[in-house]
């Protein structure tokens, strides 16, 4: 069991090393999952002060919703990958669309978010900062 766990924790390791190599040489970052990776790995996010009300958003939904965020999280990470999702939207994902609208609304949440993440799109700023949230949690 452990043998299968460390292959599973190498392949992931090594998928987020190439989508930040790629990341970095195209200069393009359009993975939530790989941004939030890099900010993690990388110590660009030195504190969590600024995610403390989006992971408190997370909390709210409970186990059930953290769970469903986590699996609408692969999903959008594809999407955004793959161009086909650019606006909050446009996220085909209910449980995500409804929490990244929630975020948006929440000026104060959405300061302290910029504070910490500098992206060029909302969507990414958002997807970003509950992809941190889920993470670390």
């Amino acid at each position: 069991m452990k043998k299968i766990l460390m292959a599973m924790i190498l392949m992931f390791s090594m998928n987020s090393f190439a989508q930040v190599a790629l990341e970095m040489s195209t200069a393009t970052s359009l993975s939530p999952f790989a941004t939030a990776t890099r900010f993690l790995e990388y110590g660009s996010v030195t504190t969590l002060a600024p995610f403390a009300l989006t992971i408190a958003t997370a909390q709210s939904r409970g186990v059930a919703g953290k769970e469903q965020i986590k699996d609408e999280l692969v999903e959008l990470n594809e999407d955004m990958i793959a161009g086909r999702v650019t606006t909050i939207e446009e996220v085909r994902q209910p449980t995500l669309r409804e929490l990244f609208e929630e975020i948006a609304a929440d000026e104060e949440q959405m300061n302290n978010i910029k504070s910490a993440l500098q992206m060029d799109t909302e969507l990414k700023t958002i997807s970003t900062a509950v992809t941190i949230a889920m993470l670390i949690e």
